[in-house]
């Protein structure tokens, strides 16, 4: 493998694929946050074997796209997958120290500088266990990026999950 992923490893419910990638505009830009709840079901069901985390950590958005949105997917995803699976949640722990443009926006050559420095940690004590939660796997760099500055604050095995993640045709 050319490039890794930071994480260690990474769980996605289905292909973002039609009907997915309706439901998750729906839930991402059209405030249908009870879709948060139902993939969070299916995700929990698909992970009950699976050793689980210590901690859920959400990827954040810039606090100015937060207060235009109104809501984080992630961490509503991650607030009803920690109910589910009784894993504590914290949305303090990463966060976004650089306004980006979304990433969807942007072709693929672009996403990786977008994205670069975006993240940062603050000083707290982190498990060293921690699954990162987000909507779409597209191109990895995101969660790539928020791996790499969790891992250089102490923290030993990033998984990430997510509701889709885009399929690759070589």
């Amino acid at each position: 493998m050319n490039n890794p992923p930071e994480q260690d490893a990474s769980v996605s419910l289905f292909p973002y694929q039609t009907p997915i990638d309706h439901l998750i505009a729906e839930l991402k830009y059209n405030d249908k946050l009870f879709l948060s709840r139902f993939f969070a079901q299916q995700m929990a069901e698909k992970l009950k074997n699976h050793p689980l985390p210590q901690l859920l950590i959400p990827i954040p958005l810039h606090k100015k796209r937060l207060r235009h949105r109104g809501y984080n997917q992630s961490m509503e995803l991650a607030r009803y997958l920690s109910k589910q699976l009784s894993i504590p949640v914290r949305n303090d722990i990463l966060i976004r120290i650089r306004e980006t443009a979304p990433q969807a926006s942007l072709p693929f050559s672009e996403r990786k500088k977008n994205i670069k420095r975006a993240f940062g940690v603050n000083n707290v004590n982190i498990p060293t266990h921690i699954a990162l939660i987000d909507d779409v796997l597209t191109t990895g760099h995101t969660a790539d990026v928020a791996a790499k500055v969790l891992r250089q604050a102490g923290v030993n095995t990033i998984e990430l999950w997510t509701i889709a993640r885009t399929i690759r045709h070589y």
